[in-house]
């Protein structure tokens, strides 16, 4: 699915004529080491079936004290090795793009995550964390299909960026909230965020150089 989503909005840039010659390059090196990680991590999950079957003995059917012993070792083993394939929340939901030309750098922000462990952060290339809005929606559901300037203060001066875009036909949302407990939570009061809700960029007001920015989100960087 992840693969299908990222390839799509950047055949459709393309297609529209906003892509830049480097989008369609972004697929490649940002799903393919998403993809390595995926097979790494199944792999590691499937290994966990053979080590609790291994415990099955005829033992494990007998209504006797050692029977007893078998059933709770192969229970104990079981919760823990085929939790594997059940339980890979951060190969899920962790993964990140940072690294890709298509994300602004930000120092100290590498690719990194866990297999078992989703820990919500808001680094440029993760997936924009679900959070609560005050008014009781999700930050998910007031998100559009283009790219969005989501304005966490209320009072980012979002004209520059527009113009960066407009020049290059892309589409480009922005949205203006006032939530402080999102700001705390993400470390940030500004941020853009591509058409599959990763986050190219962020910082505390508006982007000091928009036209470099627009560009590197949608592939004209260094062309």
């Amino acid at each position: 699915v992840g693969d299908a989503f990222d390839l799509a909005w950047k055949l459709a840039g393309v297609i529209n004529g906003w892509g830049g010659p480097g989008l369609l390059d972004g697929y490649e090196t940002e799903r393919r080491p998403i993809g390595g990680r995926n097979v790494a991590a199944a792999g590691w999950a499937a290994a966990g079936v053979p080590v609790w079957r291994a415990l099955v003995t005829q033992a494990v059917y007998d209504d006797t004290p050692e029977g007893d012993a078998v059933r709770c070792a192969l229970a104990a083993s079981f919760d823990v090795e085929h939790r594997r394939m059940h339980g890979m929340v951060g190969v899920e939901a962790g993964y990140s793009y940072a690294g890709s030309p298509l994300i602004a750098d930000e120092p100290g922000n590498a690719a990194e995550w866990e297999t078992s462990r989703y820990e919500p952060h808001a680094r440029p290339g993760v997936r924009i964390p679900h959070m609560w809005l005050d008014d009781g929606g999700a930050m998910q559901d007031v998100l559009g299909d283009n790219y969005t300037l989501l304005d966490l203060r209320g009072d980012c001066d979002a004209a520059p960026l527009r113009a960066a875009f407009r020049t290059l036909g892309a589409p480009l949302q922005v949205l203006h909230l006032n939530e402080a407990r999102v700001r705390d939570v993400y470390g940030a009061s500004v941020f853009l965020l591509r058409p599959d809700l990763h986050i190219a960029w962020r910082g505390d007001a508006a982007p000091v150089n928009p036209r470099a920015l627009a560009a590197r989100a949608t592939g004209w960087s260094g062309r």
